[in-house]
């Protein structure tokens, strides 16, 4: 059943080329990274962990495993990490001053 729920979420790239365009991707959000173009970075970012996100909510079959109940398989793992990576990244994004806008309202207010 999950196989037949995969072939329904692979229609954007063709599942022959769909690894290798994830790993290419993939080697340029980290090259942004490195290179501290977190601009760049967030426009490739934001995208590849909402459509991670989105699959599970879609087809939560290939995120867990059937016999338990909530309980991870491996791509259910997969999603959980990049929970993880979403939480780095926002640190990041603070780190380097990509606050919110209300802070950077009240910054703006106060002549900071």
């Amino acid at each position: 059943m999950a196989i037949a729920d995969a072939s329904r979420i692979t229609t954007i790239v063709p599942a022959a080329i769909a690894p290798a365009f994830v790993r290419i991707y993939e080697v340029v959000l980290g090259l942004c990274f490195l290179r501290n173009r977190l601009s760049a970075a967030t426009l490739l970012f934001v995208p590849h962990h909402l459509v991670t996100f989105l699959t599970v909510a879609v087809v939560p079959s290939l995120a867990f495993a059937s016999p338990i109940p909530f309980a991870y398989d491996t791509f259910g793992a997969f999603v959980l990490k990049n929970v993880v990576f979403v939480g780095a990244f926002l640190l990041l994004l603070a780190h380097h001053g990509y606050a919110s806008s209300e802070a950077a309202v009240s910054r703006k207010a106060t002549g900071e």
